[in-house]
């Protein structure tokens, strides 16, 4: 067949060419007579023809977005003053990049038009029929746009095999998933456990109103509804592999053992990326759902905390990365409510059979008032469980404690709830258990900043995951997001390519629970943060997953489908260049349905401008 076969000299003058330029033009057409059977795998070999698929259900869609991009505008007239309506890419258009081959081009124009498109409906603009001329201001948007189109069909193309499949949901089909299957059976000899686990004091670490909470399970669960001592039993796998973890916990202190527990859950086996480890998690929800609301976890890094970072191509952003190891599990509960963290129950013949104890030692893991009385007996929490409500706030506040023993203070931490600092040479974000340390004055100072962490943990017998350990790199992930040479975040590639390839069943199948749209949608949300207008996509979507935890499967609206379409195409704009300028304007807008509209600039220094802008949430300005 013409075109598969391999690189042939022709004679004459064309054969100038060198034999590596016609190798690659053979293998360019080889993948270009591969697309059209590709056509309808779930995971295409050219991983850009992702991006002409999600053009094609852009234009299948039935809703306001589609007839917004089959209608026209009024004609203009007179001097074109305003960025929108934007113009679209034409074939041979003179902002296509040299070299390109006229199949990427396609692909890349036809999805940054929809992109243009987007933003059109979003402002609220039609393009006038037969506007092809453009401003120097919208030449230069049009720029911008096609440049972030290719990075994030790169990023596509990027993704490794292997290495992302796990962050597609359960409920996508058609694409092979290496390894196990996320939930798996038990086997106790993979699962993580420390040598000796509760070894932190966390109650000296909160604040007087949570402690008291805490230390009272009347207070913590005030109203608790019948039944809550009565749970699922264990059906992850085989039984001994339970009582076979039960006794290496209760040897390491993590679990006591009790006649009468208050409440509990059964456990639940989670297999880790890439390797046969497993993550034990107890499944507390009916016991959150009992207690008091836990307090919104302090100073907590997101994606928008990192925006305010700074740094230059001469002094680009280093980071150093700590992470505690088996966090929860180092963090001791309060005696008085480890009866609320029951776990399936255990005989002391299965402890004996299984778990190698003798009677005698049985008695040093027994809870104030059990005794070897009771042949069955509940494993309790001795540390805060994952999967408790509260956890994730005592976490953090250990964190906290902890930097603050370490030297670093309120006003070097980049968090929402924070005043930006105005410098940042040694800053830290914080977030569960990962402790990142930030700084763009060059070599050693985030290294010297983790060296006093791992101080401060070693203090209270903490330990830390010493190969998850980032050492003062210009590239590594922080709460989910890439920093990319120190300048600029980014979405790591193996996200861009999961939430496409879901993005696209919903549109294929336009069926789904509100459970698995809120999957999706709860992915895009955390990316949106690098670009906060972007949010402003979503708003009939709420209303179908009001119910986070339905699991009926039902038609999705159109107009709901749509808004998951816009947040893919507007998807390459998950990008936030550390290095832009402070805008030397501070605007001030109010708007009102009665009296129309109000604005107010004033011009001012761009370190005024840095100084009066605290973080999205921040709930006071710096003085």
């Amino acid at each position: 067949m013409l075109g598969l076969q391999g690189p042939r000299m022709p004679r004459g003058a064309a054969g100038m060419r060198s034999p590596a330029s016609w190798r690659r033009n053979a293998c360019r057409r080889q993948a270009w007579f591969r697309r059209p059977s590709q056509s309808h795998d779930a995971l295409p070999g050219d991983r850009l023809e992702l991006l002409a698929r999600v053009v094609r259900a852009a234009c299948k869609l039935s809703g306001a977005f589609r007839r917004h991009r089959l209608g026209h505008g009024p004609p203009l007239s007179g001097r074109q003053r305003d960025i929108c309506p934007l113009p679209l890419l034409g074939v041979e258009d003179e902002l296509r990049p040299l070299g390109t081959l006229p199949q990427r081009w396609e692909i890349h124009r036809e999805f940054a038009n929809c992109s243009l498109a987007a933003l059109n409906f979003l402002y609220g603009v039609r393009l006038a029929p037969g506007a092809t001329k453009r401003t120097a201001a919208q030449t230069d948007v049009l720029r911008r746009v096609l440049s972030r189109v290719i990075d994030f069909g790169r990023r596509l193309e990027e993704a490794v095999d292997g290495n992302w499949e796990h962050l597609l949901p359960d409920w996508v089909t058609g694409v092979p998933r290496p390894g196990k299957a996320r939930y798996d059976d038990l086997v106790a000899s993979r699962v993580d456990n420390l040598e000796k686990a509760a070894g932190i004091d966390t109650q000296a670490l909160l604040s007087e109103e949570a402690r008291s909470l805490v230390l009272d399970p009347q207070l913590m669960f005030p109203d608790p509804p019948a039944g809550l001592s009565f749970f699922e039993t264990f059906r992850s796998g085989e039984r001994s592999e339970y009582v076979k973890l039960v006794a290496v916990q209760l040897r390491a202190g993590k679990l006591g053992l009790c006649s009468s527990p208050a409440a509990g859950g059964t456990v639940l086996a989670i297999s880790k990326q890439g390797s046969v480890r497993q993550r034990e998690v107890w499944h507390g929800r009916r016991v959150s759902l009992a207690a008091v609301r836990p307090p919104r976890p302090r100073h907590l890094a997101c994606p928008s905390s990192l925006l305010r970072l700074e740094s230059t191509v001469d002094r680009p952003l280093r980071v150093s990365k700590r992470d505690a190891r088996c966090w929860f599990d180092q963090l001791a509960a309060p005696q008085q409510l480890r009866r609320w963290f029951a776990r399936p129950s255990v005989t002391q013949q299965e402890l004996c059979k299984w778990g190698g104890f003798t009677s005698v030692e049985l008695r040093d893991h027994l809870e104030p008032g059990t005794s070897l009385e009771h042949q069955v007996m509940w494993p309790v929490s001795r540390v805060w469980p994952m999967g408790f409500s509260w956890s994730s706030y005592v976490a953090q506040e250990t964190l906290l404690e902890l930097c603050a023993r370490s030297g670093v203070t309120e006003g070097q931490l980049m968090s929402c709830d924070l005043p930006t600092p105005l410098v940042f040479g040694n800053v830290a974000a914080l977030a569960t258990d990962d402790a990142m340390f930030f700084s763009n004055a060059g070599p050693g100072h985030t290294l010297a900043m983790a060296h006093a962490f791992e101080r401060s943990l070693a203090s209270v017998g903490g330990e830390k995951q010493a190969k998850k350990d980032v050492d003062d790199s210009l590239h590594a992930t922080c709460v989910g997001v890439d920093l990319e040479r120190g300048v600029q975040l980014g979405v790591p590639p193996g996200r861009c390519v999961a939430v496409v390839i879901s993005a696209l069943q919903l549109l294929r199948d336009k069926c789904a629970s509100p459970k698995q749209l809120h999957q999706v949608l709860g992915v895009m949300q955390w990316f949106d943060l690098l670009r906060r207008p972007k949010l402003s996509v979503y708003s009939h979507v709420y209303d179908f997953v009001r119910d986070p935890e339905d699991t009926r499967p039902q038609l999705v609206p159109d107009k709901v489908l749509e808004e998951i379409l816009l947040g893919v195409l507007l998807a390459p704009f998950w990008l936030a260049n550390l290095t832009r300028p402070w805008c030397p304007l501070i605007a001030a807008a109010d708007a009102s349905s009665k009296f129309s509209f109000g604005a107010s600039v004033l011009a001012i220094h761009p370190n005024e401008a840095r100084r009066g802008a605290p973080s999205p949430l921040s709930p006071k300005h710096p003085s």
